[in-house]
């Protein structure tokens, strides 16, 4: 069974689309969903109580009493997961079942896998960045300057990359459990990176170039969120070595 974990706050009408979509078009693999709703005050709460699968699985949901964090709100939904398989997804996504059974299949493949993702569009159909290199000081620099680092398909299907984005992580359980998750010092920002570094250390990260998804976040970075994103990025940079190790 794949477990679908969704962290979510205020986003009701997303999360909508993205439970629509599960169950217009649901993974052949039997799943569950389980959401962490971080104290909204959108009628969230009513809308996942609300919702039926196409073979009437319900939503199991957990509820915030206090502003918690994405790393432990995805935690607490993993401690919780029954399947063999976990896929962190974000409300901001559209995913039909086919590419959750790809992303299974994958880690079902090759054992030296241990996170595995999508490529990405943008409401619109446009390309999404997703999947890079990890970031190092030199990196940062180049990126500045406008050097991208996204890490380019490689031909087969499944490029190992460096990091993916959270939207869309897909892991066994026990591996996802046995590395402690996501690291609870890490609020939002960097908190894939963070997971993907520790994890790509133990096997790969893969990315699936011909699997695609809608995400409709990181459209637009104002100025603020661009340099909070930079301080996330240093502060894991320090954590970890520099990147280096």
């Amino acid at each position: 069974m794949i477990s679908i974990l969704i962290f979510t706050r205020d986003d009701a009408e997303w999360l909508g689309r993205c439970l629509e979509a599960l169950r217009a078009l649901p993974p052949e693999s039997a799943y569950e969903v389980l959401v962490f709703d971080n104290v909204s005050t959108d009628g969230t709460d009513a809308l996942v109580r609300a919702w039926r699968g196409a073979g009437g699985e319900r939503a199991l949901l957990f509820q915030a009493t206090q502003d918690s964090s994405f790393s432990r709100g995805n935690n607490v939904l993993l401690r919780a997961a029954r399947g063999e398989t976990v896929l962190f997804l974000n409300p901001d996504t559209e995913v039909a079942g086919a590419v959750i059974d790809a992303a299974q299949q994958a880690l079902t493949d090759d054992p030296t896998i241990t996170l595995v993702g999508p490529s990405l569009v943008f409401e619109d159909g446009s390309a999404q960045s997703n999947g890079w290199t990890r970031p190092t000081p030199v990196q940062l620099v180049r990126e500045r300057f406008g050097a991208a680092r996204e890490v380019p398909a490689s031909g087969t299907g499944r490029t190992d990359v460096g990091w993916l984005m959270g939207c869309f992580l897909m892991g066994r359980t026990a591996d996802m459990r046995r590395f402690g998750g996501f690291d609870e010092r890490y609020w939002f920002l960097a908190t894939d990176l963070e997971l993907c570094a520790r994890v790509g250390r133990r096997g790969r990260v893969v990315r699936l170039d011909e699997h695609t998804i809608v995400h409709r976040g990181h459209r637009a970075w104002p100025a603020s969120r661009r340099r909070a994103s930079r301080r996330a990025t240093l502060g894991w940079l320090a954590r970890s070595g520099l990147g280096i190790r």
